[in-house]
């Protein structure tokens, strides 16, 4: 993005004065600090940047460099790709795993991957001859199976065995399934453009009357829910792009997310992985969409079919990594996030952290994962989901708040929306 880009984007926000004070008051720090690198490096003058740098250098902080001005600008920093071997080396012998990430980014982060997870498995496991097992190709998948059954799921680990071996399979996995279903993909693209051309023709009152007509509309275009005949990996939407309509929560979800998207961008929906508690979660909670369920599973709520609860549940894969697919999605001009969840039609919203749906008891049923959200998705960015959870840890709502925002979006509102829809679709016919 060019310097004339960023200042007409700019003018159209609230920052432009802010900017152009510190620009004419010369402090660049700030600069960096209130509108990030990018901006900083267009902005700044080359000598301010020069003597900034040998600043830096002189006090040791490398990461900053790094972060500041980017791993190919410091291939031209004198000494500085020694010291940056230095400063990696006492930080993996000190085990400050964390710091390193924070210091030098991902990428590099990810190419000491191994030795993290060995060191992770020793301790957990007390062996370094199964450490040593497990951190092979060979025996990571056993390694990751016996953890889970047998060890605390550190952190790390979870870091290490997805930013490893997960991550290459499935974003190669990913640009496969782009590269070989692209005239599919275009067809529903087109699809859901009309679609979004349709719904914002009716000028609904409200985003709650939006998101009611797409699970409505989703819910009566399908044939039902069922394991679907086509299955694309992160391109879960794609099962309702021909004639046999049929998906499960995954497919259910990313269509969802891309009707929303097409409709409006600024709803930013995505794909989140959860785990269900149907002890929490149950018929009465549900919008009253009508749904077709050809087979059921333990993602979608079934009143005709009894489910049983498993003695192994404390060491289920679904425990760890979650067992169904919503989205979450931002209302035009709130500052909060909330849940929708397409498969059993019901919203929450994204409060302290947790997912608190409207018409449950307590507000409990779904429980975020975020080492589901690292194994299943790529086509929503990983990092922008975990901080959407962390940004509302720290931002608190209180339970009145929550009482206030249920009213605009719980079950009775829900249920008056969809009459509102029908009562449209009737006078449309």
């Amino acid at each position: 993005m060019n310097k004339e880009t960023i200042i007409h984007n700019l003018k159209s926000t609230n920052r432009f004065e802010l900017f152009k004070n510190i620009l004419d008051s010369k402090n660049y720090d700030e600069l960096y600090t209130m509108f990030g690198k990018n901006i900083y490096n267009l902005f700044t003058p080359s000598s301010y940047k020069k003597q900034d740098i040998e600043k830096l250098m002189n006090n040791n902080d490398l990461g900053t460099i790094y972060n500041k001005y980017g791993s190919i600008k410091t291939l031209f920093i004198k000494n500085f790709r020694r010291r940056k071997k230095e400063d990696i080396k006492r930080l993996l012998l000190d085990k400050r795993y964390i710091e390193l990430y924070n210091k030098y980014g991902e990428e590099e982060y990810n190419k000491h991957i191994l030795n993290m997870y060995e060191n992770d498995i020793s301790y957990e496991a007390g062996s370094k001859v199964k450490a040593k097992l497990y951190r092979s190709k060979k025996g990571i998948g056993k390694g990751i199976r016996t953890c889970i059954k047998a060890l605390s799921l550190t952190a790390t680990l979870t870091i290490s065995f997805i930013g490893y071996e997960g991550s290459v399979y499935i974003k190669d996995s990913y640009a496969e399934a782009l590269a070989t279903n692209s005239v599919l993909l275009q067809e529903y693209n087109d699809k859901i453009t009309n679609y979004a051309e349709y719904v914002n023709s009716l000028e609904l009152d409200n985003d709650l009357d939006v998101v009611m007509k797409v699970m409505h509309d989703m819910w009566d275009e399908m044939q039902g829910y069922g394991e679907p005949t086509l299955d694309i990996n992160s391109l879960g939407r794609l099962a309702f792009a021909h004639d046999n309509g049929v998906g499960v929560c995954r497919n259910i979800a990313d269509d969802f997310s891309a009707r929303m998207n097409a409709i409006n961008p600024e709803y930013n929906a995505r794909d989140v992985a959860v785990y269900i508690d149907f002890n929490d979660y149950n018929d009465n909670s549900l919008a009253n969409i009508d749904r077709t369920i050809i087979e059921s599973n333990d993602t979608v709520i079934d009143n005709n079919e009894e489910k049983k609860e498993d003695i192994l549940d404390k060491i289920k894969i679904e425990n760890i990594v979650g067992n169904h697919m919503v989205s979450i999605f931002e209302p035009i001009g709130k500052d909060y996030t909330l849940v929708v969840d397409a498969t059993n039609p019901s919203i929450g919203i994204i409060v302290n952290g947790e997912i608190y749906i409207f018409s449950n008891q307590d507000g409990k049923g779904l429980t975020f994962k975020p080492m589901g959200q690292l194994i299943t998705i790529v086509n929503y960015d990983y990092e922008d989901v975990k901080e959407e959870f962390e940004h509302h840890f720290f931002n608190h709502l209180d339970i009145d708040d929550i009482k206030e925002i249920s009213i605009e979006w719980g079950i009775d509102s829900q249920n008056a929306s969809l009459d509102r829809i029908e009562n449209l679709n009737t006078k449309q016919k």
